[in-house]
């Protein structure tokens, strides 16, 4: 009935009318989602609403460190764009190509060096894109900013852009070429707190349709801008924030596991620290930041998000430690495009409802910025006293100091709250990004980023000298190898062999029981006492006072400190380094936060607080004890003696701290300390620890001033403002502020010995 051929046609045509059925099921039911998600990215765009980060408070509520408006300029490298038919990746910057970009940042070393240099030369002389952004910020710079000046800046931001792509993965693996380079399309800021006219002008440039396209780089967007009120009197507290390192994005976005699974990222602060930065399971900003598949020429490539680019993050201080809580969370608002006129300009406005982020946490610290104030004006105070005298005059020119470091903790002994920290020199986080100011405070010797409270006198080790005696002195109480009448005969010097140990200024104290001894800070005593002990025993006691370890204080870069190995084992351990050991000499290193700590210890019934500058009474982590130590309440009173006659002792030989430290009428106990810097380092370090007031102890007070000659001298007048100045005590003895030329009394009162162990 029908040939052949119209079968063969009638077959051809029925397969193709399936074909074409089966490729329309294909894009209008099973692709329909794809294709409907395709469209709305053409004719929609997400805009990422950064959060408000929380503000730091004092206790009384007064900011520290808060937010406030301002506009950020962005810059977007490189763009797909369609050249001679085929889609390429081209570089936004004219002057500037793409694989000029590349072999700039997968060179090590100097050749990294040179090519980055040669990219700078090329923005600075043959930019239009440079030229034409340096004249708009000269024209509206509040700083009045020449276009030199202004050309510059944009240079090195766009290089600092440049060296933080990341070329490496979570593995540090070298990244395949393409996703290098698709990373050049995330947008990451240029230009942060640009002024307002600045931002209008960009913004209208751009949707000009009549004028050139010299800023398609650019995005000019809201965010904030982090003020801190009490500059550097709060710096080393509060930290400053900085944009996220390319490791930290790196870690942040998560990876792929074998089975193509996402492993969600997160970036902790240290091994055992606090959270930094976590993206919340399916939340918008996991959609912002993670990994895409994407597929090309045959090949599969994890391409990231580049929303978070810039993330503002804390670096130092609690800015950093409480980054988690303090950071709010991201969200997308949706914005469709308006159709132009012809040959008009793009324009999007919102879609739908206003979408608002997730602001961040306020977090308020222990810290009464009002005695942080007066703390830190008897500091320097002090310190210019000091300065004035010509023995510390000598040791200024020595190290090449303008003027002394020193640091002061206040701190309540029974939950750990940090009422006062005071580190000098201070940094103003306000300025820490201007680079000229970076340089300076790099250049200081003193070294002005650190926080001395937590790392000590930063150059080289922190030995405790002689404020370590009350450890040593309670832990042989403890294990009953001397009691309250116990006597060793100080005959101003002991020798092993034919080296000397010596008492200070090779005083013959005689016959001393504890209490004499800690208030005389009598060497000899406590050589005898740590011998008595045995290296084991005196390693273990100091350890279990938190010496050779973190104390937990919620802030990063904390030292850890160091306790001699051997001395827990006993091998090659000499009754040479148990002398040197048990006076705070030789190879032990502590921090102030940890004498302070240690002190709470023992005066607060034996609990291990915790060192906090959060305040949050209903946190158990941060107030709950972290241990306790048994200790006998007499033992405990014996050393509390001691320390008493310290501040109190009047009568000839007098206690150390007695000449600057007895306030009249008012009873507290400390131990002075003065420890060598070092056997080649003649200098010493002075310090001073005090709790008050004796019968219901409230506070520590830890002051150190690294190559402040003696802590009796030098801290434990500053030590007895401090404490007036808290328990808001009328001034019954006048401060004396003269240099005091003829020291003569006051080294009698002072500590000294010989061979690296200083008292």
């Amino acid at each position: 009935m029908f040939g052949r051929r119209t079968i063969i046609i009638g077959i051809f045509f029925g397969l193709s009318f399936l074909l074409l059925m089966g490729r329309l099921w294909y894009l209008q039911v099973y692709s329909a989602e794809y294709y409907t998600q395709m469209g709305l990215r053409r004719l929609h765009r997400l805009i990422p609403i950064p959060p408000a980060r929380g503000s730091i408070l004092d206790r009384r509520g007064r900011i520290l460190a808060g937010d406030t408006a301002s506009f950020d300029l962005w810059l977007q490298l490189a763009e797909y764009r369609k050249v001679e038919g085929k889609r390429k990746l081209q570089s936004n910057i004219d002057a500037l190509k793409v694989d000029d970009i590349y072999q700039a940042i997968i060179a090590d070393g100097a050749q990294r060096k040179i090519k980055l240099n040669l990219i700078k030369k090329s923005l600075l002389e043959h930019s239009e894109f440079v030229d034409r952004l340096a004249a708009v910020i000269h024209k509206n710079s509040p700083e009045s900013l020449t276009v030199a000046q202004a050309k510059e800046k944009i240079v090195e931001s766009i290089l600092d852009i440049i060296s933080q792509l990341s070329v490496k993965n979570s593995n540090g693996v070298l990244k395949d070429e393409k996703s290098i380079l698709h990373s050049f399309t995330d947008p990451r800021i240029m230009l942060r707190d640009i002024s307002i006219n600045t931002y209008q002008t960009i913004e209208q440039t751009q949707l000009n349709p009549y004028t050139a396209d010299e800023f398609r780089a650019l995005l000019a967007r809201g965010g904030y801008k982090r003020i801190y009120p009490y500059a550097e009197l709060m710096g080393h507290v509060t930290g400053y924030t900085g944009n996220l390192t390319a490791d930290e994005y790196q870690s942040l976005r998560g990876y792929w596991d074998e089975d193509n699974n996402l492993v969600p990222g997160s970036w902790k602060l240290e091994k055992s620290g606090n959270l930094f930065f976590k993206i919340a399971e399916d939340s918008e900003e996991q959609e912002m930041i993670r990994p895409r598949l994407v597929r090309r020429e045959g090949k599969s490539y994890y391409l990231s998000g580049g929303a978070f680019s810039n993330e503002t993050v804390g670096r130092r201080g609690v800015e950093q430690w409480y980054n988690q809580e303090l950071r709010g969370e991201h969200v997308w608002r949706v914005e469709k495009l308006v159709k132009p006129e012809p040959d008009g300009p793009r324009v999007f406005i919102n879609a739908g409802s206003r979408k608002e982020a997730i602001n961040g946490k306020n977090l308020k610290l222990t810290i009464d910025v009002d005695f942080q104030q007066e703390v830190s004006n008897i500091v320097e105070d002090e310190l210019a006293i000091l300065a004035r005298e010509p023995m510390h005059k000598r040791v200024l020119d020595k190290h090449k100091f303008p003027k002394f470091p020193a640091t002061v903790i206040v701190m309540n002994i029974n939950n750990g709250e940090i009422y006062a920290m005071v580190s000098t020199p201070g940094y103003d986080p306000n300025k820490i990004h201007d680079s000229q100011y970076y340089n300076k405070i790099m250049e200081d010797v003193r070294y002005p980023l650190y926080n001395r409270a937590i790392t000590g006198v930063v150059r080289g080790a922190s030995p405790a000298g002689s404020t370590i005696k009350p450890l040593v002195g309670i832990a042989a109480l403890e294990e009953g190898v001397i009691n309250r009448n116990t006597e060793f005969v100080c005959e101003g010097v002991e020798y092993i062999g034919e080296q000397e140990y010596v008492c200070m200024n090779r005083a013959h104290h005689g016959a001393i029981d504890i209490t004499d001894a800690l208030k005389v800070s009598c060497n000899i005593f406590f050589y005898k006492t740590g011998a008595a002990l045995g290296g084991k025993k005196l390693a273990a006691w100091l350890s279990e006072f938190g010496l050779g370890s973190k104390t937990g204080i919620d802030l990063p870069r904390e030292r850890v400190g160091h306790l001699p190995e051997n001395s827990f084992t006993g091998s090659h351990w000499s009754l040479g380094e148990n002398y040197h050991l048990s006076i705070g000499q030789g190879a032990v290193d502590i921090t102030p936060i940890q004498l302070a700590t240690a002190y709470a210890t023992i005066f607060n019934g034996g609990l291990k607080v915790r060192p906090h500058l959060k305040y949050d009474p209903a946190d158990p982590e941060l107030n709950a004890p972290q241990g306790q130590i048994k200790l006998s309440a007499t033992n405990v009173d014996i050393i509390k003696d001691g320390m008493w006659k310290v501040v109190q002792g009047g009568e000839y030989p007098r206690g150390t701290a007695f000449k600057y430290g007895m306030i009249e009428g008012f009873e507290y106990f400390g131990k002075t300390g003065s420890a060598q810097a070092g056997r080649k380092n003649k200098d010493t370090h002075a310090s001073f620890a005090a709790v008050a007031p004796y019968n219901e102890p409230e506070i520590v007070v830890v002051a150190l001033i690294p190559y402040g000659d003696h802590g009796g001298a030098s801290c434990s007048r500053l030590v007895k403002r401090v404490l007036k100045a808290y328990f808001h005590l009328d001034d019954f003895d006048e401060i004396n502020t003269e240099p005091n030329i003829d020291r003569l009394d006051e080294w009698e009162d002072s500590e000294e010995t010989s061979n690296g162990a200083l008292g």
